[in-house]
């Protein structure tokens, strides 16, 4: 989602990627990393209405309550709402280099995370730490392994509680789906999709190359 800002009224530095953006009760909070704040926009006129200092901000997220959840370097803040001008850190160890994050219906917290794991980490509603999808280890040359996420961007969490994955990679451009107990379900990516199959048992539902990057 890119935030719809009116840039004639009000000049931005722009960052070199989108920024994160998550919408509730006609506020969108923008993170703007380069600029180290939080931009609050009204929906319907794309002015910025706010703004939040927030130190190298990341993935934000508006849970169920409307509390809204900002990356912060390798910090999880909360704040109670779009309003709010002061928060607390939910996670303050555990994040190499977080991207973005979604919640479930039961408050588990789901970050993209990379550094040296490229993993989704698992956070409970009571912030403990309690599983990681994907191998962990940063990219490399070789085989094609289906377990592993190469640069894992966006995720979402589905009706049926499982995960979806966007990987900010070429190698394969792929999208996953995974249980939370960390079981791939099925991916897509761009290309072999029957010879992944054969070779991992896993699902394809579009292609995905055999010769890419992983640890």
């Amino acid at each position: 989602m890119l935030c719809p800002v009116d840039t004639a009224s009000v000049p931005l530095v722009l960052p070199t990627s989108p920024p994160s953006a998550a919408a509730r009760d006609g506020v969108i909070a923008c993170s703007m990393i380069r600029q180290n704040e939080v931009l609050f926009i009204g929906a319907k006129s794309g002015k910025i209405e706010r703004r939040l200092r927030v130190e190298n901000p990341r993935g934000v997220h508006f849970d169920n309550a409307g509390r809204l959840l900002v990356l912060s370097g390798t910090k999880l803040l909360r704040f109670a709402d779009a309003a709010a001008t002061s928060g607390e850190t939910l996670i303050a160890s555990g994040l190499e280099d977080p991207r973005h994050i979604t919640s479930d219906a039961g408050g588990n917290l789901f970050i993209t995370d990379r550094g040296a794991s490229h993993q989704v980490k698992i956070f409970s509603a009571n912030r403990k730490f309690v599983a990681a999808i994907g191998k962990a280890g940063a990219p490399a040359m070789g085989a094609y392994d289906p377990l592993h996420l190469n640069n894992p961007n966006g995720v979402a969490v589905d009706s049926q509680g499982r995960v979806w994955v966007a990987e900010a990679d070429n190698f394969p451009r792929r999208v996953s789906v995974w249980t939370q107990r960390g079981e791939l379900v099925r991916a897509t990516g761009q290309r072999n999709a029957a010879l992944a199959t054969r070779i991992t048992g896993v699902e394809h539902d579009d292609r995905v190359t055999a010769q890419i990057r992983h640890h």
